[in-house]
């Protein structure tokens, strides 16, 4: 039997990482969020934390150093999780494990989001502009984002086996306890079909974009989003980019005219 916990996460700074520690403590083995892996990166990534997992602190925090990329709060976060995940010696699995047809498209899909500026056009009061690309770069994060979200799935779907196989100190364990760690936005659970996934959403949602873009994903067909939504949506992005003078509370009671008026100023 597989036990699993999602653990939807804002995976950024040394806070939200603290925040997995009880859930490493539970789990027999975890599942770090892997976007866009093959199933060669995914094993060779494996077999290098079960290296690290022998050797000793000092030798796994500096190979974790040398892992680093250019956003600090990333970096942070994803040290402080697998300081956790070695000092408790707990076994890795990736759970997002793409084909070469899946992984073209995710990575379609992520170049299309990278490349838009939608925010652009509303820092320089282009409303309708920003309007217009926004709703392309929503349908473009539905589709990476369900994509993954179905994959993820089908690889719970078959962890059991895989894991019961593959490491032996599991093998004949009863109840296998996994941690899934995902994305706030990232709904796996909806294609799930041979467990029933406990979802602990330990997200930060300081100016509420966040549950907005749930409410956003939720509605799936982005011609249905009314303009007064999006453009309240990218204000409160701006909002955290620079100051407005406003705080999110002011910004969601304002009606359409007010917020083009704030976007326009």
């Amino acid at each position: 039997m597989l036990e699993v916990i999602l653990l939807k996460t804002s995976h950024a700074g040394i806070n939200e990482a603290k925040k997995l520690e009880r859930y490493i403590e539970w789990c027999d083995i975890y599942s770090p969020e892997s976007a866009g892996g093959t199933e060669k990166e995914a094993r060779s990534q494996e077999s290098a934390w079960e290296k690290l997992l022998k050797g000793s602190k000092s030798t796994a925090l500096k190979a974790l150093k040398a892992n680093e990329d250019n956003y600090p709060e990333t970096n942070y976060y994803n040290f402080w999780r697998h300081n956790l995940l070695h000092k408790k010696g707990k076994k890795i699995i990736h759970l997002e494990i793409l084909s070469d047809e899946e992984r073209s498209e995710v990575l379609e899909y992520r170049n299309k989001i990278l490349e838009s500026k939608d925010l652009d056009f509303l820092t320089i009061g282009k409303v309708d502009m920003y309007l217009q690309s926004h709703r392309i770069l929503l349908s473009q994060r539905l589709k990476f984002t369900e994509l993954r979200d179905k994959n993820i799935a089908r690889n719970i779907d078959e962890a059991e086996e895989k894991i019961r196989k593959r490491f032996t100190e599991l093998t004949e364990k009863p109840i296998i306890k996994l941690a899934v760690e995902i994305g706030g936005m990232h709904n796996p659970e909806k294609y799930i079909t041979k467990c029933a996934p406990q979802v602990i959403d330990l997200t930060h949602d300081k100016s509420g974009t966040l549950e907005k873009s749930r409410t956003f994903y939720a509605i799936r067909d982005v011609r249905e989003i009314a303009d007064i939504e999006l453009l309240r949506f990218g204000l409160l992005e701006l909002s955290e980019e620079k100051n407005l003078g406003l705080n999110p509370k002011e910004i969601n009671t304002m009606d359409y005219d007010a917020l083009v008026k704030l976007a326009t100023q």
